[in-house]
């Protein structure tokens, strides 16, 4: 592929779902806090990640890539509580 990872098509709309097949693939919960839930994944060996099947992928991009999550890139909407 060709261009920027900046580009409004290269966006992964909602990484957290893919995030949730990986994790229930892993045998760890996706409703497990963010921290836990990392170390879960690390605990696990990459073979088993790597393995997971990823449904529903976007057509021209990864699962995995660039997302406006609002932290690193501001969305413009208020902090949800």
């Amino acid at each position: 592929m060709s261009g920027s990872a900046l580009s409004p098509w290269a966006l992964v709309p909602d990484p957290a779902r893919f995030a949730a097949q990986v994790a229930l693939h892993a045998d760890c919960s996706p409703e497990l806090p963010h921290a836990a839930l990392l170390q879960c994944l690390r605990d696990r060996p990459v073979d088993v990640l790597l393995a997971t099947p990823i449904l529903h992928r976007p057509d021209f991009a990864f699962a995995f890539g660039p997302s406006v999550d609002g932290v690193v890139i501001d969305t413009g909407e208020p902090p949800s509580e």
